[in-house]
């Protein structure tokens, strides 16, 4: 058993969460999930998976003799199904390079327009880090 992440454990937590969106409840069961899957409904490899998953802190559930019930995502999980943010500042990132853009379409001269794309490039090219960074330190700076 090698719990392969990308074989054996995520195909279980993105089951989990299609589950959870087509029934709607915020939570779903091993019989759910396995359904997504296309298996059996006591599988075993989903059992292993959801542990995993569980002990990892990417899912809350309750394991009992009928199988897995009360499974929902917490925020590791989230972040990787959901696109949640991983630390402070990540949306952040995105956010500025989406205004960038906004700003480089609705510039009114093609000098101005150069200035945006000059800055965004800037940012985009320096990195995710460096960008969080800078404004983590600029917020940190004007509270």
């Amino acid at each position: 058993m090698s719990f392969d992440w990308n074989t054996e454990i995520r195909p279980v937590l993105d089951a989990l969460n299609a589950a959870i969106d087509v029934n709607g409840t915020g939570y779903a069961d091993s019989g759910e999930i396995n359904s997504m899957l296309g298996r059996d409904t006591e599988d075993r490899a989903t059992d292993r998976a959801l542990t995993k998953l569980r002990d990892a802190g990417f899912i809350k559930g309750y394991r009992g003799a009928e199988g897995w019930s009360n499974c929902t995502l917490e925020e590791k999980g989230l972040q990787i199904v959901a696109g949640w943010p991983t630390r402070p500042g990540d949306d952040t990132y995105d956010q500025l390079l989406a205004i960038l853009e906004q700003r480089i379409e609705s510039a009114s001269t093609n000098e101005e327009k150069s200035k945006w794309v000059k800055l965004r490039d800037g940012f985009a090219s320096a990195g995710r880090d460096f960008a969080i960074d800078l404004l983590s330190n600029l917020a940190a700076q004007s509270a």
